[in-house]
């Protein structure tokens, strides 16, 4: 049976300024990761991990260096781009050029395959450029992420199937 870990928002390279629904502790990410690498060596059969988005706090080029180095675990890191992910234009350039590790087949849209569950990986849309977030919260998909990905569904109906995106395209209500 496939087991793997499912993380979120680490935010790397925030600091205490700027818009958060939390308070932010990127400067205990490397402690966290070196404690999540100790659980799982300790505890062994996790498969991979999936990031869930926003793996770092804004993109640019020391913020994937650093990624890069703290996300180096004895598993695979695979990632799906959040909005912080996405803060510059042609921003999926950058990771692809720099942080392709964390992509199956070069895509950031992509599916996890194993034996008993497919992962597909859809990052969220914001703006009318495709994989950039400036200021507005527009979710949605492409036309060809969908059909990619209504193909794919097909491909192994007899599989439980998991989509991964980082935030739902309806807006969820603060209240």
């Amino acid at each position: 049976m496939t087991k793997f870990l499912l993380i979120s928002d680490t935010h790397w390279g925030s600091d205490s300024d700027g818009y958060k629904v939390q308070p932010k502790y990127g400067s205990k990410l490397p402690e966290l990761l070196t404690a999540l690498q100790d659980w799982i060596d300790e505890n062994g059969s996790i498969d991979f991990i999936l990031h869930g988005g926003d793996m770092i706090h804004t993109l640019d080029e020391e913020s994937l260096t650093g990624a890069n180095e703290r996300f180096d675990l004895s598993i695979p890191v695979h990632l799906c781009l959040g909005n912080h992910d996405l803060t510059i234009k042609d921003g999926l350039s950058l990771w692809l050029d720099q942080s392709a590790q964390f992509f199956e087949g070069g895509s950031p849209d992509y599916a996890v395959e194993t034996k008993d569950v497919t992962i597909h990986v859809i990052p969220n849309q914001y703006e009318e450029d495709a994989y950039y977030w400036g200021t507005e919260q527009n979710y949605h998909y492409k036309p060809s992420q969908l059909e990619i990905l209504e193909a794919r569904l097909t491909q192994a109906p007899h599989k439980p199937q998991v989509i991964l995106t980082h935030c739902p395209v309806h807006a969820i209500e603060p209240s």
